[in-house]
């Protein structure tokens, strides 16, 4: 019973994988919270259904979308996915609203292209090698805010998987910062920190993606065991 009482500890806190998030401020880590269902179609585009679905799932959690650019990991019919929602809806309609641009470049380790997008709003996005095991994609994401919204996604990601990001403010309405979320372990997203667009409209951005190796979790697990053991002891 000592085992398996310890295994569920370490199914709850350390088998957890995600994303650090590396800032000119520091590290975050970005715990990725599990949407299986999310991007389980076939293509390099999220569609409309998992677009509303990553931003209801946000909201339910008291997480605000709209005027906000948006950033967090989850474990998806893909894998890990390092998720960028871009605006959003709080279910209320502001009248006519004005556009919003954002440019993103997205460089990755790896040889495939393994980004997904939401374009329905207009703005374009496009993939290519950038040398030996490096993948880069570029391009616009455009949307009426509070109305419209889009997303970029990188999938698939393995343990130890870096990416390099920047955000470039290319007219966006009364969007001052990016927030990054993480999961938590009583099962819901909170905001892990925010960052704010600097004079020159860039943020540049750092990913560091982490998956507990089986065998260290069992070790862990096992460690755990013992020393519960040897407490009952005394």
């Amino acid at each position: 019973m000592a085992i398996t009482t310890a295994m569920a500890i370490a199914s709850s806190t350390l088998a957890g994988n995600g994303v650090t998030i590396q800032t000119d401020d520091g590290d975050v880590d970005l715990i990725a919270g599990t949407l299986p269902s999310m991007f389980a179609e076939a293509g390099s585009f999220i569609t409309t259904s998992d677009l509303q679905t990553l931003n209801d799932t946000l909201i339910a959690n008291g997480i605000e979308t709209e005027r906000r650019l948006t950033i967090f990991a989850a474990n998806t019919a893909r894998g890990l996915t390092l998720v960028s929602l871009f605006d959003g809806d709080d279910g209320f309609s502001d009248g006519i609203p004005p556009l919003s641009l954002l440019g993103v470049s997205l460089a990755w380790s790896g040889n495939e292209d393994t980004s997904l997008v939401n374009l329905n709003s207009g703005g374009n996005w496009s993939v290519s090698p950038a040398g030996d095991e490096l993948m880069s994609g570029s391009g616009a994401f455009q949307w009426e805010q509070g109305l419209s919204y889009e997303a970029l996604a990188l999938a698939s990601m393995l343990d130890g998987q870096t990416a390099e990001m920047q955000l470039i403010d290319l007219g966006l309405f009364q969007i001052d910062f990016v927030q990054l979320i993480s999961f938590t372990g009583s099962g819901g997203w909170e905001t892990a920190d925010t960052i704010e667009f600097p004079d020159d409209h860039v943020i540049s951005l750092g990913a560091v993606a982490f998956v507990p190796a089986p065998g260290a979790a069992l070790l862990s697990v096992l460690a755990a065991g013992t020393l519960g053991r040897r407490r009952r002891r005394r």
